[in-house]
């Protein structure tokens, strides 16, 4: 179901799961977020890149800046340490030798396979399930190696105010940002500004109601589940 925005605090939503209090967060108040290792300050975060079958974030795109020289490198969420939200940092179990020394990446719209397995294997990470997956899915479709290790996984949660969203062949209007858990890393919600229904208007659709994306066309086509008439 779309879950209509009125009125409320956007930069924290809390929800309750399993008797507990989770909080859901939007990607653009973590851009910024200085990051410290083991030993030192390591830069700030520039980006995430989640799993578009699994809508999981796998990776936190890390700009060192001046440190030792300007590089883009990737960070899984499972070496965090702590996020403190209201000062805007946040630690790491790595040391600055090993971001210095682990493969660096150029900031993109998204990342296929074959641009992580080399840092994957840096730093020991397993392969994701839902690679596995779409790799089972590639093969039984009569496609190669080659098309598997190019195709799109990875998007980036920077680049999705460049999408549009069309449901029914309607264009309904444009993420504005993207909600996660701060617990999972879980992709909780699209944040849709649906300036053609309504100026103002904004909506949060789940990644249940998104059917594809197309990159090429920067489009996501959705599935309205129950659609919510327009508010004038």
């Amino acid at each position: 179901m779309w879950i209509k925005i009125v009125s409320m605090q956007l930069s924290r939503l809390g929800f309750d799961r399993d008797g507990g209090a989770n909080v859901l967060r939007r990607t653009e108040d973590l851009y910024g977020f200085v990051l410290r290792g083991i030993d030192g300050s390591i830069g700030r975060v520039h980006d995430l890149y989640f799993d578009e079958v699994s809508w999981m974030v796998r990776y936190l795109a890390l700009d060192t800046q001046a440190w030792p020289i300007r590089r883009f490198v990737l960070l899984a969420p499972s070496v965090l340490k702590k996020l403190a939200w209201d000062k805007r940092r946040g630690s790491v179990q790595v040391t600055r030798e090993q971001v210095t020394s682990c493969p660096d990446i150029k900031p993109r719209p998204w990342l296929s396979r074959r641009h992580c397995a080399e840092l994957d294997e840096y730093f020991g990470w397993p392969v994701w399930a839902s690679i596995e997956a779409t790799r089972e899915d590639t093969e039984k479709e009569g496609h190669g190696a080659a098309m598997i290790e190019d195709r799109p996984l990875l998007q980036s949660a920077r680049e999705m105010p460049a999408y549009r969203i069309e449901s029914g062949g309607v264009d309904i209007g444009r993420v504005t940002d993207v909600l996660f858990d701060d617990e999972t890393w879980a992709i909780r919600y699209l944040l849709v500004d649906c300036w053609h229904w309504s100026p103002g208007r904004r909506q949060l659709i789940p990644p249940e109601c998104v059917k594809a994306i197309g990159h090429s066309e920067l489009k996501i086509f959705a599935e309205a589940r129950h659609t919510l008439a327009p508010t004038g």
